[in-house]
């Protein structure tokens, strides 16, 4: 985790709803899925990364040797497309006078279908400091992603899974940000980033449930959190995802600042920040039998996930960290801003398995994701409904300030899907 950790506080807890998430047949592979996870496996994994690359900064030769290291590991798999993302960059606020450079693990098993649609599984596998085993963080995720990817790979689904294990976290998401402006620049169809940093602990009495399991996101990864609570629900794991305002301080903010929708998974134990980044961050800190229930957890979700077929609806115009103006073209920036000088033309694309699409709802919301409430009245100031492709919207709303754009397209099987993107408007 980021060393600009923040304290969360409880926007909703996210409850069940009637949605049927089960296609016909998934049942069995699902049970044979968490059949097949192992916790011993998990306890290697987190033993290997704990005990040899203590101390694995980016930039530093453990790092290095980490990352070749799960790279290996994946590359056994036959099913996996492995290749590595070299990024090169700067610090955040904390580093911003040296230079990083490193490389990302990315493995693929390739989806069934003629869908373009990606799912990614990720983990930051680099520490804050050079004493760190980095057990909680974030050596719990990274064997999660490497036992999840070796199950996994004995199956095939219809839609694309991609593991990948960042470096560059601890010094201002780095990896990921460089990796999230690519596959926004070559127009990837990522439909939900599943992040997971600091899972390994659940010592927290204060959220009256032991068996709880963390999401920081935004509004568009809704549909994902039921699907894991019913998940979890239908299989018998011993887990409850409970949804909290975003702030974003791991490598799904870099996903979100590219408008791919985003969640960070995080243990229900508190009391732990001192831990992260120090030689006390040590295996002894893990709750194995909490570990492998999250585990499981991501395993099944992924497993529906990636064999549902559902819509999904992208924002094309504008595009994120840009300057836009009626009387100029487009103006590049370089990082998690974009600008509108003139009344905002709205554009999508609405990607679906032959449903039929009933509407798209576009809404302009006051302020940006971090610390706004859905539910205060005061919030949505102009919306629009199209019933026709193609999906637009042209706001005629005086603005002056940061707002959040919302599209959300709704199917025949009343079904809703979204996507949001922030913007400071000026009209």
């Amino acid at each position: 985790m980021a060393d600009n950790f923040t304290k969360y506080t409880v926007e909703e807890e996210y409850f069940l709803t009637d949605k049927n998430i089960e296609n016909d047949g998934i049942s069995d592979k699902i049970n044979n899925v968490l059949d097949d996870l192992d916790e011993s496996t998990l306890r290697n994994y987190l033993d290997t990364i704990t005990n040899t690359f203590k101390g694995r900064v980016t930039g530093t030769k453990t790092c290095h040797d980490m990352g070749q290291w799960i790279f290996n590991e994946l590359n056994k798999l036959s099913a996996l497309d492995v290749r590595k993302h070299y990024w090169i960059s700067r610090g955040n606020v904390y580093h911003k006078f040296r230079r990083y450079s490193g490389k990302n693990i990315i493995a693929d098993i390739q989806g069934t279908s003629e869908d373009t649609r990606v799912i990614v599984f990720s983990a930051h596998y680099d520490v804050g400091s050079r004493n760190s085993p980095g057990a909680l963080d974030n050596g719990a995720g990274v064997a999660a992603l490497l036992t999840i990817a070796h199950v996994l790979s004995s199956y095939e689904f219809e839609t694309t899974i991609r593991f990948i294990a960042f470096s560059g976290e601890e010094q201002g998401l780095l990896g990921s940000y460089a990796y999230a402006k690519q596959v926004y620049e070559d127009n990837e169809h990522i439909i939900g980033v599943i992040n997971a940093d600091v899972i390994g602990n659940n010592t927290n009495a204060n959220l009256g449930n032991y068996h709880s399991l963390r999401c920081f996101s935004t509004y568009p990864m809704n549909w994902i959190i039921e699907v894991m609570n019913q998940t979890c629900t239908n299989y018998n794991i011993n887990l409850i995802v409970n949804h909290f305002t975003y702030y974003g301080n791991s490598d799904d903010k870099s996903f979100d600042d590219y408008g791919f929708p985003a969640m960070q998974l995080f243990q229900s134990g508190n009391g732990m920040e001192s831990y992260y980044g120090t030689e006390h961050d040590k295996i002894s800190l893990i709750n194995m039998s909490y570990l492998f229930e999250v585990t499981k957890c991501i395993a099944a979700s992924l497993a529906v996930l990636l064999d549902m077929k559902h819509t999904s609806i992208e924002i094309t115009k504008p595009l994120e960290n840009n300057i836009y103006g009626d009387l100029f073209d487009l103006i590049p920036l370089s990082k998690g801003k974009t600008f509108f000088i003139g009344t905002p033309h709205v554009t999508t694309v609405v990607i679906n398995e032959s449903v039929q699409i009933r509407n798209v709802t576009f809404s302009l919301l006051k302020g940006q994701n971090e610390g706004r409430k859905e539910e205060d009245e005061n919030v949505k100031i102009s919306s629009y409904i199209d019933c026709q492709p193609p999906f637009e919207w042209f706001i005629d709303k005086s603005c002056f300030g940061w707002y959040t754009i919302r599209a959300e397209v709704y199917d025949e099987l009343n079904n809703s899907y979204a996507d949001e993107m922030e913007v400071f408007i000026i009209r």
